[in-house]
């Protein structure tokens, strides 16, 4: 856009960097009126360049944070542990654990170690399925980017 302040002088186009005369204003009224798209000139930056980096990085990012998460915890029980609790309980204890065993089979109710790393799990799986969620949406719009960004460049041929 140009300034009646830089009638008569010389402008640098933001398009392609050359310097251009503007006519001064008395001559303004003997110019031929020209559409604004006729000159071809486009900025560098665009809303499909913007989709295709915006979508491209939230992709990456997001499936690197996925892959990051899906790896499960490790149970952090020890037979030392084991042997801990085993020697904390009393030997009624220990008998009823083992009478509620041989009755139900090989399942018992997990320890509150167990429990908090299930949780955990459970929790970081969901997580990594949001990343996962995201990073398609994140290339969905990279994607949709590319393709206007490639109308836009078939338009112009």
């Amino acid at each position: 856009m140009i300034t009646t302040g830089q009638a008569g002088g010389l402008v640098t186009c933001p398009a392609c960097g050359h310097q251009v005369a503007v006519p001064k204003l008395r001559d303004f009224s003997h110019l031929e009126p020209v559409e604004r798209g006729q000159f071809g000139m486009q900025s560098g930056w665009r809303l499909a360049h913007a989709c295709m980096l915006a979508g491209g990085i939230t992709a990456v990012l997001a499936w690197a944070g996925a892959a990051a998460l899906s790896v499960p915890p490790q149970a952090t029980i020890t037979p030392a542990m084991i042997r801990a609790n085993v020697s904390a309980a009393s030997d009624k204890q220990i008998f009823e654990a083992w009478k509620v065993l041989s009755q139900s089979g090989v399942a018992r109710p997990p320890l509150p170690e167990e429990k908090r790393l299930q949780q955990r799990s459970h929790f970081w799986e969901g997580v990594s399925r949001g990343l996962l969620v995201l990073g398609g949406l994140g290339a969905a719009v990279g994607l949709a980017g590319l393709a206007m960004w490639a109308t836009a460049r078939g338009q112009q041929q």
